[in-house]
């Protein structure tokens, strides 16, 4: 692949080609899910083609704009991309979104059986980016060990301002990594960077960001914050607030982070 970047994506703007995985088998036959579980986008090309695995937080579920704007960005640096709604059906019954990090977990199983099996995907180019609470998945993937039984191989990972609980769950709280990482949290994102000061593992911080700054509090420019009580930081407050420049400086960022890791 050549060096991404502006003089990459002047070769020409990609048509976007989506379909949908299903997960899951019911008793009764194929279970057909939600057209949003699973969105698998391929840029136009030869292929194959390396893969982000985009995963959500919050209650945010179906693909939203900023996650749309997320899959153009890709799609134009000729990465495909998969976005996964942990909110939606699984096992054959729906998910609640208060469920969380119980159906994370079995997301990012199903993901390690699935992404071997994807067509025309460069199986040495696998990324995971994870947002606030989608940020389970991403560090799972960024500290899996190979074994004879795991079949992928990330090549890198990229979390996006971790939720608090993240710094709560053992298995997640002092990750032992064993791909490349980056991890990007706004400056004024008060709980993401208490999390991530104490978790140890350096991270870019963003000038003037808050949380979700890439996606915002459904789209808005419009600051918008709330408190709540963190177990092992106490009551803190998380602003939510759309940043264009703070998420273009967070693609700058990527862009070299891709640039250093990417098998060419």
């Amino acid at each position: 692949m050549k060096k991404l970047g502006a003089a990459f994506i002047a070769f020409g703007i990609w048509s976007m080609s989506s379909s949908t995985l299903v997960w899951a088998n019911c008793d009764v036959g194929d279970l057909t899910l939600d057209s949003h579980t699973t969105r698998l986008t391929y840029p136009n090309g030869k292929g194959p083609f390396p893969l982000v695995v985009l995963t959500h937080g919050g209650k945010v579920g179906r693909i939203n704009k900023g996650f749309k704007n997320w899959i153009n960005w890709y799609k134009k640096l000729g990465i495909a991309s998969l976005y996964v709604d942990s909110f939606t059906w699984r096992s054959c019954r729906p998910v609640n979104w208060q469920e969380g990090e119980e159906t994370r977990k079995r997301d990012f199983d199903t993901l390690l059986k699935i992404i071997p099996t994807i067509k025309n995907i460069d199986q040495r180019n696998i990324f995971f980016q994870g947002h606030s609470a989608g940020t389970s998945i991403s560090i799972r993937a960024g500290t899996l060990q190979r074994d004879s039984e795991t079949q992928i191989r990330v090549s890198g990972v990229i979390n996006f301002y971790p939720a608090t609980y993240t710094c709560q769950v053992s298995d997640l709280s002092e990750p032992k990594w064993t791909s490349e990482h980056i991890t990007i949290i706004g400056e004024l994102d008060e709980p993401a960077n208490a999390c991530w000061e104490q978790q140890g593992t350096p991270f870019v911080k963003i000038e003037g960001a808050y949380h979700a700054f890439d996606l915002g509090l459904r789209g808005s420019y419009q600051k918008t914050c709330r408190s709540y009580r963190s177990r092992e930081f106490g009551e803190m407050e998380m602003c939510f607030q759309l940043n264009d420049t703070a998420r273009d400086q967070a693609r700058d960022e990527i862009l070299k982070f891709l640039n250093r890791v990417l098998i060419k």
